[in-house]
């Protein structure tokens, strides 16, 4: 309504009551005013929120992406780096648990369970691969500190002919005994893991480690990562529109 009109309506009623025309346009134009400074205090507020739901969520892509490279890249490397698990955990998800951090307070809370979904995801990703690059540590270990000599590639060829039945089991034990008997610079926890990581039964003319599903992993992650991209972009398109 035109101030015109308004101070035309207000005179009546003002008269009445004895205040003035003036005081009751000037107070409908302070509300006009102040309204307006409320929407344009929420558009920056909201325009706000969104960046910061932005950033974090691409702060989150880029570490999951970053862990699954490093991922792929331990299990490529032809010298295996480390024994650790707990270590190797901790450098792969540090960057993503703390991004995920982020997102669970910014939200919204669909949002922030599909980052959930990946990180998890993620985390069974390094689960498997941390699994994979102690077994594969530990038999480079001991095939390269005995030099591979004739009473540990004896014990070798003896579980790479053997097999996890019954009737086996006392010459899988023995071959194990017989390799824990060299100088070997490995703990007898790890020892103890490894007999439980390499392939009984094994083709060639070594030993191998046994597999830990690495690849499908790496492609459950990159799924749910694709899901959380999508629904983060049709998020923020849905604040962006009027």
């Amino acid at each position: 309504m035109q101030t015109e009109a308004i101070a035309a309506l207000a005179a009546s009623g003002a008269a009445v009551l004895g205040v003035p025309a003036a005081l009751v346009v000037g107070f409908r134009q302070a509300r006009v005013a102040n309204h307006a400074a409320v929407l344009a205090a929420v558009t920056v507020h909201d325009q706000s929120r969104k960046t910061a739901r932005r950033d974090a969520a691409v702060a989150f892509v880029l570490a999951v992406e970053a862990a699954v490279d490093e991922c792929s890249h331990m299990i490529t490397t032809v010298r295996p780096v480390e024994s650790r698990q707990e270590e190797m955990n901790r450098r792969v998800l540090g960057d993503a648990k703390r991004a995920f951090a982020v997102i669970r307070l910014e939200g919204p809370e669909d949002i922030a369970q599909k980052a959930e979904t990946a990180l998890n995801d993620l985390i069974q990703l390094s689960f498997r691969t941390g699994r994979q690059q102690r077994a594969a540590y530990s038999l480079a270990t001991v095939i390269e500190t005995t030099g591979y000599n004739s009473t540990v590639s004896a014990a070798f060829d003896e579980l790479t002919r053997a097999s996890d039945a019954e009737e086996d089991r006392a010459r899988v034990r023995e071959a194990w005994d017989t390799i824990a008997g060299e100088d070997i610079p490995l703990t007898e926890a790890a020892l103890i893991m490894l007999k439980s990581d390499v392939r009984i039964g094994a083709s060639g003319d070594r030993p191998v480690a046994k597999q830990f599903g690495f690849a499908g992993a790496r492609v459950t992650v990159r799924h749910a990562l694709t899901a959380f991209i999508h629904a983060t972009r049709e998020h923020l398109d849905a604040r962006a529109a009027p």
